[in-house]
C-alpha cells in the first residue's frame, strides 16, 4: 500500500523461507505486487503510517488481486552486519520503524540486505486472478500462469518526486546496480 500510495519507493528484502537458498534474488525487472499484511503489526511502522493497516480492500477469498506493477530502477546489496548500515537505513525515506529495521538486519544476519528502488504504477483496473495454492507461502516470487498487461496504468508518484527520492537513496547507499 505504501508503494501504491507513493509514500515510498523502497522495498527491503532478505528472502522468504521458500526462496531458493532462503535468499532474495531479483528474478524479474518488471513485476506485479500482491498486497499483503502478513507479518505486519503497527510496531513495525512509523506511527504516521499506521493507517495502512486499517483496511484491506484487496482481500477476497479465492482470488489474488494485483492492483500495481513495478519496475526495478536501482538495487543495492548491503552487508547486514555493517556497523553503519542502521544509520544509513534510518536516513532513507520509508515507512518502517526502527524495530522493523532491527528485525530485517538481525534475521539471517549473514545474508545481505537487498534494497530495491521501484518505480510503481497503479493499474486503472486491478487484475483479479484465481488464487492457486502455489501462489502462497514465504516466498518472494511467483510465476503466473498467464502474462498480464501493465496498461492502462499511472505512476504512483510524479517523475520529479520519484527522481528526488531515488537521488536521496543513491546519496546514502551509493550507486548500486541495475
Amino acid at each position: 500500500a505504501a508503494l501504491a500510495l507513493g509514500r515510498q519507493i523502497l522495498l527491503i528484502r532478505k528472502g522468504g523461507l521458500l526462496d531458493a537458498e532462503g535468499s532474495f534474488h531479483i528474478e524479474a525487472a518488471r513485476f506485479f505486487l500482491s498486497p499483503t499484511k502478513w507479518h505486519q503489526d503497527a510496531n513495525l511502522l512509523k506511527s504516521a503510517h499506521h493507517d495502512l493497516l486499517e483496511n484491506d480492500a484487496t482481500a477476497q477469498r479465492g482470488v489474488l488481486i494485483l492492483p500495481v506493477w513495478a519496475q526495478v530502477e536501482r538495487a543495492w546489496s548491503l552487508d547486514a552486519r555493517d556497523e553503519k548500515i542502521e544509520e544509513k537505513l534510518m536516513r532513507l525515506e520509508h515507512i518502517w520503524s526502527t524495530r522493523y529495521l532491527d528485525v530485517r538486519l538481525n534475521y539471517q544476519s549473514e545474508k545481505p540486505l537487498q534494497i530495491l528502488a521501484l518505480r510503481v504504477h497503479v493499474l486503472d483496473a486491478p487484475h483479479v486472478i484465481e488464487a492457486r495454492p502455489e501462489y502462497f507461502g514465504c516466498k518472494s516470487w511467483i510465476e503466473l500462469e498467464d502474462a498480464l498487461p501493465t496498461s492502462p496504468s499511472r505512476p504512483a508518484q510524479s517523475a520529479e518526486n520519484f527522481a528526488r527520492r531515488l537521488e536521496n537513496a543513491q546519496r546514502i547507499l551509493g550507486d548500486g546496480n541495475c
